[in-house]
This record gives C-alpha cells, structure tokens and sequence, in this order.
C-alpha cells in the first residue's frame, strides 16, 4: 500500500478541528475529561461526538464512538469512507479500531497522549499496513489549544480535590473541638499546660493549648483523648476555629502542616 496523503487544507483542518474542540467544551461543561471529536464529508460534519464516560457510567463512551456512530447512522452505512475524523486527543486502541473497522480513510487529532495513544505516540495501529484498511494521520492540528483544554481542566480538578481535603480535615477538627471541648467539662481538675507545648499560630486555635501533631484525620481522636487524661490540658473551652478554609490564610498554614506532618511519617514508598 502506498503512502496516503490528505485531501484537505489548512484552513479546513483547522476549521473542523475547532469543531471537535467545540464538541470538547461540551464535554468539560458535564465535568467530563474534554475531549471532542466530528466526522466531516464532502465538507460537512455527519457526526459529532464528546466524551461522556463519566455520565454514562461507560467505558466506551469516547468521543469518537459517538461521532462514528451518528455518522454511519446518518449515511446509513457502517463504511465511512471518503471522510475525515478530527478528534481533539490522539485515540485510544479502542477507538483506532473502530476508524480501522469503520473504514474511515483519514484521521487529524490535536494533543497527543502518552499514556494511551495509538495513532503515533504508543504506537501506531491506523498506519499499520498488516491490517487491510490503513488510514492517513495527521498528528498537532491546533495542539496547543486541544492540550490547554485538558491542562486547565485536570488543573481545575486537583484544585477542587485539594479544597475537598481541606473542608475534610476541617470537619474533622470541629469534630475533635467538640470532643476536647466535652472531656474539658468533665474534667475539673485542670492543670495549666506547659508553654513549650503551646501553639499560638494555627489559625483555630485562640489562645487555646491544642498539640496539632495529634490532630491528624480520623486517627486523632484515639490519640487525643488519652493525652488529654494524663496531661489534663487546660484552657480548651477556648478552642474556636477563626479561619475557614477557603481563607487564603488558611490554604497557606495547612500547606506547611501537611509538609511538616510528611516529614514527620517518613517518605512514602515507592510504587510497585
């Protein structure tokens, strides 16, 4: 077989590529991984599809599923040729085989992916002439803005996982309040607490004499409360949360705790 070249130009891949950027947006829109992908023939898109693997609850719902699918429902034909797929990250095995299967002559993606690409990066199973359709591919059609989508949504995701941490723990030590603050009541001989163990700058605690290396998850109580029996802490009717934790004061503190407490576990181990 020979080498196959395209049959469109510049400003069509790239027209057609912001389509399946477009398709992407909806995607992202869903809290979906933003990945878009169209079908075009004679010059105009038969198929659409964005990846809703998390809403469907699938593992094949991927962009180009989809648009393959609507595309042979819409020419009613499982062959798709004399067509072009754009999709906005380079396909999966999955969805290789499928353009194989579908006889789709020619494919343009944008951002590679290196954990799973098939068209190029891991290896290339469109090009691979063993097979008895091989089709074009054609790698960085708008790349930097297809990468930006995923960059900035993964980026928006660990950020929204790292606030969830913070109102977690922070849950945990109002809890932890309530418990101190009980077993004060019932304890009537109080003794004030050593200065060197007193802590003046964590952002709930006012003047209060917290140990906050105690206080770390759900393992704090067990520890605590022991502690509390044999020191007899003072002064924990005073222990307030002041800061919440979506104060930028607060994101800051917890940033040094959390190093400070990884340094005090010892270094993770390594991945197997």
């Amino acid at each position: 077989m020979g080498k196959k070249e395209t049959t469109l130009t510049q400003e069509e891949k790239e027209f057609f590529m912001r389509e399946a950027i477009a398709e992407a947006k909806k995607a992202e829109g869903l809290a979906e991984v933003p990945i878009g992908a169209v079908i075009v023939r004679q010059g105009e898109i038969i198929g659409r599809g964005h990846n809703l693997r998390e809403a469907r609850q699938e593992a094949t719902a991927h962009a180009e599923m989809y648009a393959i699918q609507e595309a042979c429902r819409g020419i009613e034909n499982w062959r798709l040729e004399e067509t072009q797929l754009f999709v906005t990250l380079e396909p999966c095995p999955m969805c290789s085989g499928a353009m194989l299967l579908a006889r789709i002559p020619e494919v343009y993606y944008g951002a590679t992916d290196p954990k799973a690409g098939t068209a190029g990066t891991l290896m290339n199973l469109l090009e691979d002439e063993r097979f008895n359709h091989v089709a074009y591919v054609e790698a960085g059609v708008l790349e930097e803005e297809c990468r930006l989508l995923l960059v900035q949504f993964f980026k928006k995701l660990r950020a929204k996982k790292k606030e969830e941490k913070l109102l977690k723990n922070y849950d945990t030590i109002k809890y932890l309040y309530g418990q101190l603050k009980d077993v004060h009541s019932k304890n009537k001989e109080v003794t004030p607490i050593s200065s060197s163990l007193k802590y003046s700058g964590e952002p709930w605690t006012n003047n209060s004499a917290v140990i906050l290396e105690f206080l770390h998850l759900g393992e704090a109580l067990n520890i605590i409360k022991p502690f509390i029996a044999k020191t007899k802490t003072a002064r924990i009717s005073t222990l307030e949360p002041t800061l919440s934790p979506k104060d930028p004061k607060f994101a800051e503190w917890y940033k040094g705790y959390e190093t400070k407490m990884k340094k005090a576990e010892g270094p993770e181990p390594a991945e197997k």
